[in-house]
This record gives C-alpha cells, structure tokens and sequence, in this order.
C-alpha cells in the first residue's frame, strides 16, 4: 500500500485533530471533580453489572430495578459482614492498649512515655516568669493573626468532607441510575455518533472494553497477592490485626499508589504492639516499613513487570511514566485509566503508522 502523501489538507487535518485532543484533555481536567462521582459510579456499575445479569436471567428476577435492589443489598451484607467480623478483633485489641497503658502507668508511677532527662532539659531552660512576660496584648494580636487562618482552614476541610459525603451520595445515586439502564446506555450510545463514523468509534470503543477488562484482572491479581504477601509479613512480626491490614493494603493496590494510605493503620497497629510488648515502636514500625518494602519490591520487580507487562504490553518504566503522566493530567480518573490507554494509544500507533510506513520503506528496497 503506498504511503499517502502529507498534503496541505491532511497536514490540517492532523494540527486540528491535536489541538482538539489537546483541549479535549484541558476540558476534562477543569471538570474533573465534577466528573469524578459520575466515573465512580460508572466504573462500579461495570464491576457490578455482571452480578445484576446473574440476579435478573440465573435467578430469574426479570424486573431490571429488583434485580439491581437484590445486588446492591448483597453487596451491603457483604461488606456489613466484613465490618462486624472486624468489630470483635479490633476492640480485642482496643482492649489491650487501655490495658497495656494502664499497667504501664502503674508501674511507671509518675514516669511519662517522654523521657525524664528531656522534661528535665525543658524545665531548666523554660522561665515561667519570662514567658508571662513576653505575653503582651500585641503578642495576643499576633498569635490571633496566626491562629485564625488555621482556624478557617479547620472549617474549610470541615466543609470539604462534607463536600465528600455529598458527592458520595450522588455517585451512589448515579450507580442506581446506570445499573437500571446499563444494556440500554452501553449499546444505545453508538447512535449519538454519525453514522459514517459509526464503525471506527464502535471499534475503537470494544478495544477500549477489552483493554479495561484485561487490566482489571490483572491489577485484581496483583492486589490479592500483595494482600496475601503483606499478610504472611506482618504474621511474621507479630503486627496486631496483620491479615485484616495485608488484605487492606492488598486491595488499595487496585488504585496504583493509594497503598501509601496504609501507613496510617500501620503505624496505629505499631504504636499497639509497643505499649502491649513494651518495645520501642521505632522497632516495631521500622519491621512494619520493612515488609511494606520488600512486598513493594516484589510488587515492582516481578508481579508488576511479569502480570501487568504481559496483560498490557507495557515496559515496567513506560508504566511508572504513564501513570506519572495520566495522574498530573486527570487526577485520580487518570490514574486508574493510565494503562489501559496507554497500552491502547501505543496499540493504535503501531496499527496506523509504523504498520502504514513499513510497505513504503520495503518499496524502496532495490
């Protein structure tokens, strides 16, 4: 096939079709906390709607809206069932911190977690005297003019979780919305396009779904075997509550990058294991950072490359870089749809242009 000419009318073509991706991509990005709850519920409404499909043909629900009601009510027992099993262990383990701190202050008598030596430093250097001093009605105005920002911060992050709490309620009302109508929007979307471009988008929109369906099963595999890792990990320390934290963090894996929130947890669960075994928990969270590491390692060096390599093609360098680049584009969206893209984007590339250049380059061969 010979290579097509770079005319003045396709070389227009091209500049125009970057700029409106190009503005497409600002679009997206100004309207993207606006478009978050909407992705959210969508991306649900697809991991769900095959459970939907069982409820309605294999149970023989046949009403769409009672077929969604009985999902969504199997999912709200699951995840109750979850939280209550959690219950018991976790005040187990509330338990033995008030009485790990008890008997550490009765044995310690006026002894504190901070030690003497530093109390005594502080005590010897502090004049009360002089600090009532320095406390002057300017000072007061002063320590106002520090104290107020923080203060407005504090309500602006008040307001910003209920912000939160809103835009949940309204993604879960999307997610009702979709499940009710998903075959009608999944397959009646086609028809807004023109026809003439009716086949490439449908095409384009299939490659799309495959894409996604592949990296979703890769990155669930990768999550549960972190999960399983960071759980044998912990056990080995002795972490309170270890297969409840390595499956946690296991599942924040779904959302590359968002493990980094289980840190919270545990060093909580560290903190715990110090006052109950009297350790340091500098130790103790240090062997927690330790496991965190090596399963990160492993994540990084094997599962990574060996699973989500082989189900996107993707270089492990090209998805670090891909994820660098979708997440400053779009955020978290972008992030949880960085690979699938990329592996699509590159998969065009070759199609329509290395695939299109490569007869023309064999022509020229004597």
């Amino acid at each position: 096939m010979p290579r097509r000419p770079y005319t003045f009318d396709r070389v227009v073509r091209i500049l125009f079709a970057i700029a409106g991706l190009v503005v497409g991509l600002w679009f997206v990005n100004s309207i993207k906390s606006a478009l978050l709850p909407f992705f959210v519920a969508w991306l649900i409404a697809y991991l769900l709607n095959p459970l939907v499909n069982f409820a309605q043909f294999k149970l023989r629900l046949r009403n769409r809206v009672l077929s969604v009601i009985v999902t969504l009510l199997f999912i709200l027992i699951v995840i109750t069932s979850g939280v209550l099993l959690l219950i018991k262990p976790v005040g187990e383990q509330i338990n033995h911190l008030v009485l790990a701190i008890s008997n550490l202050e009765r044995t310690s008598g006026s002894q504190t977690i901070i030690p003497k030596e530093f109390l005594d430093y502080i005590n010897s250097r502090l004049n009360m005297s002089e600090l009532a001093e320095l406390v002057t009605a300017k000072d007061l105005r002063e320590i106002i003019q520090v104290v107020l920002p923080k203060v407005t911060a504090i309500i602006s992050n008040t307001l910003g979780i209920l912000m939160s709490v809103i835009a949940s309620f309204i993604a879960l009302i999307y997610l009702v919305f979709i499940l009710i109508d998903y075959e009608r929007i999944s397959h009646g979307w086609i028809r807004l396009v023109p026809v003439k471009y009716r086949v490439i988008v449908t095409t384009v929109a299939n490659d799309v779904k495959d894409g996604m369906n592949r990296y979703f099963r890769g990155q669930a595999l990768v999550a549960f075997i972190v999960g399983v890792l960071l759980s044998i990990g912990f056990t080995i320390i002795g972490l309170p509550l270890s297969i409840f934290l390595g499956l946690f963090i296991g599942l924040l894996n779904m959302i590359p990058y968002l493990q980094i929130v289980g840190i919270l947890p545990m060093a909580m669960l560290s903190f715990l294991k110090s006052v109950e075994t009297g350790n340091s928990f500098v130790v103790v969270f240090a062997l927690s950072m330790l496991v965190l590491g090596i399963v990160q390692i492993i994540q990084d060096t094997i599962l990574v490359p060996k699973i989500m390599g082989k189900v996107t093609g993707l270089n492990p360098a090209v998805i670090l870089l891909s994820l660098s680049v979708w997440g400053t584009l779009l955020g978290l969206i972008g992030m949880i749809i960085a690979l699938p893209m990329t592996s699509l984007l590159l998969s065009y590339y070759q199609r329509f242009i290395i695939m299109e250049e490569e007869p023309s380059e064999k022509n020229k061969i004597p």
